[in-house]
C-alpha cells in the first residue's frame, strides 16, 4: 500500500510539472513577438522533476530560448534603427555593428524554428502520456 501511495504521489507530482510546462508552453507559443522573449523566460524557469517532462522542457527551451533572444536583438535593433540612425555619420561603426546584431538575430530565430518540430513532438507525447487535453 505504501508503495502505492508514492507512485500515485510522483505521478500527480509529474502531472502538475506536465500542466505547467503545458501551460507556459502555449502562452509562448500563442503570444506575439513582443511577449516572446519574456515567455521563454519564464518557460525556461518551469520548475520540473520527472524525466519525461524535464526532456519536453529541454526540446520546448531550445527553439524558446534562441527565438527570444533572437526577437530582443531585432527588436533592439529596430529601436535603434527608428530612433538612432538618422544621427549618425556616414560609415559610423555603430550602423555597421547593428548589422552585425541584425544577423545574429536572424541566426538565433532560424535555430529556434529548426527546434520547433521536437518541441512540438515532446509536447505531443507528454500530454498523451499525462492525459491532458
Amino acid at each position: 500500500m505504501g508503495a502505492l501511495l508514492v507512485t500515485t504521489a510522483c505521478d500527480e507530482a509529474a502531472k502538475k510539472e506536465a500542466m505547467d510546462l503545458d501551460r507556459a508552453f502555449l502562452a509562448y507559443r500563442e503570444a506575439d513577438n513582443a511577449r516572446r522573449p519574456e515567455l521563454a523566460t519564464r518557460l525556461e524557469a518551469v520548475p520540473c522533476t520527472s524525466k519525461d517532462v524535464c526532456d519536453a522542457k529541454a526540446a520546448c527551451v531550445a527553439t524558446a530560448k534562441p527565438t527570444g533572444e533572437g526577437l530582443a536583438k531585432k527588436h533592439a535593433v529596430e529601436a535603434f534603427m527608428a530612433n538612432e540612425l538618422t544621427k549618425l555619420a556616414p560609415g559610423d561603426p555603430k550602423a555597421l555593428e547593428m548589422l552585425g546584431e541584425l544577423d545574429a538575430a536572424e541566426k538565433l530565430l532560424v535555430r529556434g524554428k529548426d527546434a520547433m518540430p521536437a518541441c512540438d513532438e515532446a509536447m505531443r507525447t507528454l500530454r498523451k502520456a499525462h492525459g491532458l487535453r
